[in-house]
């Protein structure tokens, strides 16, 4: 086993030495990312984030794109025990490995300007995400970060790794999880309270904060795999069921963090969900409580699910009347008729018990 940890420990002394190298021959521009404008085409970002490659040495982190990160070593094959707090004998989602594989780039990442990947120093897949300095979206991420092991069970944030800075711009450094939370749907009255649960749970901790998301939809909902779940039906495995699966929050760049004994009325909205996620009274946007209007958005993931799961199936999900109800207070049209986050949980915690 020493053997084989020191053997790890050489290949990636080697890679960095390697990345060093190649940085070396390049202009150093740490201030390469303050110039990225806000949308250009992928080889134009590559380029420039690659050009900032000395940030990535100083951070021990390997750039996408770069030599070094092919030949890095594959990140640990054991699975995190606890999701949110990874330790660094840990990857950071499960995985299918296969011989002579490399985990790939998850499917989901397409590098624009304000986004990147790289691979931490034990080679896990991190996500970068440059914002400016003045950004609430990192001050947030940072106020509801803990890696401690006695994070709150209910605060599902994406594990944060990390933030460094440019002159003029922060890089948010994140565990790079998977987009299958929805794929493939619930297939049991079981399985779909419980992750109506954690949705439920990670929503009322960030109010409990004070903190409104403002963007909730599908794509902004992962778990803890590496990409889309597998299921016995299409794969032949029955790994769907086979680990602890978890939901976590990504994209908080439309949040808001209202401090405690201020008003949740929100005059000033800088983007909404998709429809149908976005609440109505986003659609024009005026004065609008971003906690309710996180609550209308959660209820429709929920029916989102349940509709996904009819489609894909061809008959009703399995489900309960009083678990349809609470999904039709929570996407009542008017927001002071829906339930606060925390009374949605407590509502479907007595379905729970009523149930299952």
């Amino acid at each position: 086993m020493f053997h084989a940890l020191g053997s790890l420990t050489f290949a990636g002394a080697l890679s960095f030495l390697v990345l060093q190298l190649w940085t070396r021959r390049r202009v150093k521009a740490s201030d390469a990312l303050d110039l990225l404008p806000e949308s250009q085409d992928s080889r134009q970002s590559k380029d420039r984030w690659l050009s900032a490659s000395d940030l990535f040495l100083r951070q021990k982190l390997i750039p996408f794109g770069s030599p070094a990160y092919e030949s890095f070593p594959d990140p640990p094959r054991l699975p995190p025990r606890r999701a949110f707090v990874p330790q660094e004998n840990e990857d950071f989602v499960h995985r299918l490995w296969k011989v002579n594989t490399r985990p790939r780039v998850m499917s989901w990442i397409a590098p624009r300007a304000e986004h990147w990947m790289a691979l931490d120093k034990f080679g896990r897949n991190v996500y970068l995400k440059l914002c400016p300095r003045y950004s609430e979206e990192w001050q947030i991420l940072e106020y509801l970060a803990d890696s401690t092991p006695s994070r709150h069970p209910w605060n599902r944030t994406i594990p944060t790794m990390g933030f460094f800075r440019t002159r003029r711009s922060m890089v948010i450094v994140q565990a790079c999880w998977g987009t299958g939370a929805f794929s493939p749907t619930w297939d049991s009255l079981r399985t779909r309270l419980f992750l109506a649960r954690q949705l439920l749970q990670g929503l009322a901790y960030m109010h409990m904060m004070g903190v409104a998301h403002g963007d909730l939809h599908p794509e902004n909902i992962v778990c803890n795999h590496e990409d889309v779940r597998f299921s016995s039906r299409k794969s032949g495995t029955s790994f769907q069921s086979t680990f602890d699966f978890q939901l976590a929050f990504i994209d908080f760049e439309n949040s808001v963090r209202v401090p405690a004994g201020h008003s949740q009325a929100i005059t000033t909205v800088f983007g909404i969900p998709p429809e149908p996620f976005a609440a109505p009274e986003m659609i024009p946007a005026d004065t609008v409580d971003l906690f309710a209007a996180d609550v209308f958005s959660a209820g429709q993931l929920l029916q989102f699910e349940l509709n996904r799961n009819m489609a894909d199936s061809g008959h009703d999900p399995p489900t309960v009347p009083e678990y349809l109800a609470l999904i039709a207070k929570m996407t009542a049209r008017v927001a002071p008729q829906r339930p606060s986050a925390l009374d949605a949980l407590g509502e479907l915690e007595q379905i729970i018990c009523d149930h299952i």
